[in-house]
């Protein structure tokens, strides 16, 4: 049996004794990161990132930082769009490969972009604690070796490896991929020069720009260009708040991108050609943005992120409830697992600053008030557990196929209670449970009083191919990897990118908030996320400050990708403890621990091994991560995650002294 092992510490990232903790930034994307080779967290500050060496085993911040990155202006006199007082502030910022390197980019609200290698600014960080070793180093205040502009705030940022680019979106509806020259004229660039090309990078560059108006030409192959080229993409009616490439060995050329848009509408992208192949529309229907269903988050529908999914990562599941978490009910097309959160180990749709007395008598308002208050949320399924799962079949190529056969469904409202709980089956033991265990320190107790939210609805979305001939798309041709999308408050997940979506998880993170917090409803969508291939999960936040862990599923029978809700962090026993703040997110995290790092192929560290000889391997299942949650309040809470192999089940009270 493989299980999740997630452990929790927190630290105070700076206090009032101290120092004054520097402003943060409201209202913007992700403005975390942590590097996956080197021992440094990243936090985005107005216009600087704040970069720290966490301590192991807690993770502990130290109260000053090691090192401030200033973020030069690619131009004087720019102007912002959320803050004019501070135009240079970052929206977003993103740790990836740019083919053998390492980078921090960063964008921000002038529109400007910016990236870092992080080779560099780890070398910074170890000349200030021992300057005497490096010799006549002089890189103690490093500077970015690509920064540009887009025109208007820029929000989505994406870093392609085999192809070396760096696509970023803006509130001008665009998109545009930064293209680096990998050829000089008809010679090909040596896999060392071409990492040597973008370390020397530095500042502006040379860029051949490229448009849909342009005149269309041959696809141009990653080892054949021989000049940097500014491609733009065009197609979207509204702002772009995320984008993603198809970073996987399915897309080495990096002809593939996909980008989600406030209004709901997803497009699949091919980048040589600047056209859109396929558009998917999850949000209200067109011309009612606006309206006071939209107001009132009825639809709960603008789009908010987009990840591809490398389908190598998706772990062998045997049964249907092993496989989503619940047994699906179909609706309109795909299948609905938001029953899912009733099985959910150590969670609460009610924030814990509601005594039981009084979310029991919330409770019994809304089965009395509302009947549709939440309702598939607790949807469940009156069957055994051996369900026929030759039922649930997808079909890449024609769409969802629905079963008609299938039972009928005892419907939970409200709070599970226990007689509610009676009624949903018991979750079966199975491969790659989630499984968790605590250590929290502390930290401020919240505030109490009960409250009611309004009902809200999911769209299941509609697919176009506006002005796509045949001739340019063919089925040999579209990105063979999985995407997840969320929305405010959704998470939807399509197995290939030409088809509508195939599993659906109606708010996950939903949560009944006390009156003295309901602002934080203001911060409700679904804007931070990521994968770690590696443990087959992917880590969706809210900025209201719940993450929610998901484990990607591939049903051995049928062949059908998924994925199943595992955990919601923090746990409701650590929230009871007082260990979340009530204030948004600042940002999501997550990495290798100390000494689990990952390098490049040949590349030594400073233990002298290299990815081929990581000693942990063989000690070890997996490779240990770690997740941080950085609050408003400069709140740090650190996860340690690890995917581990028993013989056996192991219940949660055995796992605390893993």
């Amino acid at each position: 049996m493989s299980v999740l092992n997630v452990t929790l510490s927190l630290t105070l990232q700076a206090s009032k004794e101290d120092r004054q903790p520097p402003e943060i930034c409201q209202w913007r994307n992700n403005l975390t990161a942590l590097s996956q080779r080197y021992n440094l967290y990243f936090i985005a500050y107005i216009d600087e990132i704040y970069i720290y060496r966490p301590q192991f085993p807690t993770q502990s911040l130290p109260s000053r930082p090691d090192l401030v990155l200033r973020l030069p202006a690619s131009e004087a006199n720019l102007s912002g769009h959320i803050d004019h007082t501070h135009p240079h502030s970052v929206n977003n910022i993103l740790i990836g490969d740019l083919g053998d390197e390492e980078i921090l980019a960063c964008v921000c609200d002038d529109g400007d972009v910016l990236a870092f290698h992080t080779r560099t600014v780890f070398n910074a960080v170890e000349w200030r604690s021992c300057p005497e070793g490096f010799g006549d180093y002089d890189g103690a205040n490093p500077r970015p070796f690509f920064n540009e502009n887009v025109g208007l705030s820029a929000w989505g940022v994406a870093v392609h490896k085999a192809s070396r680019m760096i696509a970023v979106s803006a509130n001008t509806h665009d998109i545009t991929v930064f293209a680096f020259a990998l050829s000089s004229g008809d010679t090909d660039i040596s896999e060392h020069d071409r990492t040597s090309a973008l370390k020397g990078l530095s500042g502006s560059t040379a860029w051949k720009s490229v448009t849909r108006g342009s005149p269309r030409h041959a696809r141009i192959s990653p080892s054949q260009r021989a000049e940097n080229i500014r491609i733009l993409l065009e197609g979207h009616k509204d702002n772009v708040p995320n984008i993603t490439f198809c970073n996987t060995d399915d897309d080495e050329e990096g002809q593939w991108l996909m980008s989600t848009a406030i209004d709901g509408e997803m497009v699949i992208w091919d980048i040589w050609l600047r056209k859109e192949i396929k558009r998917h529309q999850f949000g209200p229907p067109p011309g009612s943005l606006g309206t006071a269903d939209v107001i009132f988050n009825r639809f709960g529908s603008r789009g908010w992120g987009v990840i591809c999914l490398d389908t190598r990562a998706f772990r062998l599941t045997r049964s249907t409830r092993e496989t989503f978490g619940c047994i699906p009910k179909s609706r309109h097309g795909f299948w609905d697992i938001s029953a899912s959160r009733a099985d959910v180990e150590d969670a609460s749709v009610w924030h814990a600053a509601f005594s039981r007395s009084k979310a029991a008598w919330a409770q019994e308002a809304v089965l009395h008030d509302d009947d549709d208050y939440e309702a598939s949320m607790y949807d469940s399924e009156e069957t055994d557990n051996d369900v026929d799962e030759s039922n649930i079949v997808v079909d890449v190529n024609e769409g969802f196929q629905v079963d008609e056969s299938e039972p009928n469904h005892i419907l939970i409202e409200g709070d599970l209670q226990e007689d509610a709980l009676s009624l949903i089956e018991p979750p079966m033991e199975h491969e790659n449970t989630t499984m968790v265990s605590l250590h929290p320190t502390d930290a401020t107790q919240p505030g109490t009083s009960p409250r009611r939210r309004a009902p809200v609805k999911i769209m299941s979305g509609r697919a176009d191919n506006r002005g796509i001939s045949p001739d340019e798309v063919s089925e040999s041709k579209v990105p063979r990897c999985a995407v997840m999308h969320t929305s405010e408050r959704d998470v939807r997940f399509l197995q290939n990118p030409m088809v509508n979506p195939t599993v659906v998880l109606q708010r996950p993170l939903m949560q009944n908030l006390p009156p003295n917090l309901q602002w934080l409803d203001r911060f409700d969508r679904l804007n931070m996320f990521g994968q770690i291939p590696e443990l087959g999960i992917v880590l969706v936040a809210t900025q209201t400050g719940r993450v929610a862990l998901l484990t990607l599923t591939r049903m051995a029978s049928t062949k059908q990708l998924a994925f199943r809700l595992d955990a919601l962090l923090p746990f409701q026993s650590q929230e009871n403890e007082g260990c979340r703040p009530d204030v948004p997110l600042l940002g999501m995290a997550f990495g290798p621990i100390q000494g689990r790092e990952m390098m490049p192929s040949g590349e030594s560290g400073s233990s002298g091994t290299s990815d081929r000889e990581e000693s942990w391997r063989g000690i070890e299942s997996s490779r240990r991560y770690r997740l941080m949650l950085t609050y408003y309040d400069h709140t740090v809470l650190s996860y340690e995650i690890e995917r581990l192999s028993t013989a056996a089940s192991i219940e949660k009270d055995q796992l605390l002294a893993l």
